[in-house]
């Protein structure tokens, strides 16, 4: 009797296990089905050469407010937002990208900047320029995501 109560268990057990694996295994296809059924957008800065700017003219272009997104083709967490910034920042009516990777690349001199009173601290970069000011300056992966999706929100 005793052998047969254990076996009882040992397949409820095997039974419970097995359903359980089964539930998480289809969430899991389910997800995966439906993450894959959603159209993503990708994109790439060569799509928008034409908004390319040098770094030297960033407070000088015509609008009197717009935004300028500073990136390398090097930097990791510019190419891991990029879809999202570059989505971003097409739906904004005036904003410009810069190259800042080939910038440092063709620099002749370390302590020349061709900007005076812009500092970069690195890549990627979000600045807000307005009046040939910078009014805000957003650097790292975080920061630059969180202000896109707060817009998104507020634009929502």
């Amino acid at each position: 009797m005793n052998s047969s109560k254990s076996n009882f268990y040992i397949v409820l057990i095997i039974g419970l296990l097995f359903e359980t694996n089964f539930k998480y295994a289809n969430n899991n296809h389910f997800a995966s089905s439906f993450e894959s059924s959603e159209q993503v957008i990708s994109y790439d800065y060569e799509e928008f050469s034409s908004y390319k700017i040098e770094y030297e003219t960033i407070l000088l272009q015509a609008p009197s407010s717009y935004d300028v997104y500073l990136y390398s083709l090097r930097c990791g967490h510019c190419n891991e937002i990029k879809n999202e910034v570059l989505s971003y920042l097409s739906s904004t009516q005036f904003y410009f990208l810069v190259d800042y990777g080939a910038y440092l690349d063709n620099k002749k001199d370390d302590n020349e900047d061709k900007n005076d009173g812009l500092t970069i601290i690195g890549t990627p970069t979000l600045l807000k320029i307005s009046n040939r000011e910078v009014i805000y300056s957003l650097v790292g992966k975080s920061e630059i995501i969180k202000h896109i999706r707060e817009n998104d929100k507020i634009n929502n």
